[in-house]
């Protein structure tokens, strides 16, 4: 067995297959655009002698600057600054997915 595929399900893309563009709209060809959305700052309960610790809660979609159509919203919780990237990605795969354009 390969070592990709150790770390990968079957139906995940190879990491060079993963876009980091949107692809026009699939309704009407418009240009995408990535938007980020800051939602709440959370309290998440982290044990230890301080207790917790402040998290900021995002939200990042694609939309379609011509017909303003979006995509689905991906939302989590950060712990880590690196999860922005990770979830900007999601939301590219996700707006490209859209009507079976795979």
């Amino acid at each position: 067995m390969d070592e990709e595929q150790l770390f990968l399900f079957e139906d995940d893309p190879l990491p060079e297959e993963i876009s980091q563009e949107p692809e026009p709209c699939p309704f009407c060809g418009g240009k995408p655009h990535i938007n980020r959305k800051h939602m709440a700052v959370k309290f998440v309960l982290t044990g230890g002698f301080f207790g917790g610790r402040l998290c900021d809660r995002e939200a990042f979609y694609v939309y379609c600057g011509r017909c303003r159509a979006r995509g689905p919203i991906v939302v989590r919780t950060l712990k880590r600054r690196s999860e922005e990237d990770e979830m900007r990605l999601e939301a590219i795969r996700k707006w490209n997915d859209m009507l079976g354009r795979t």
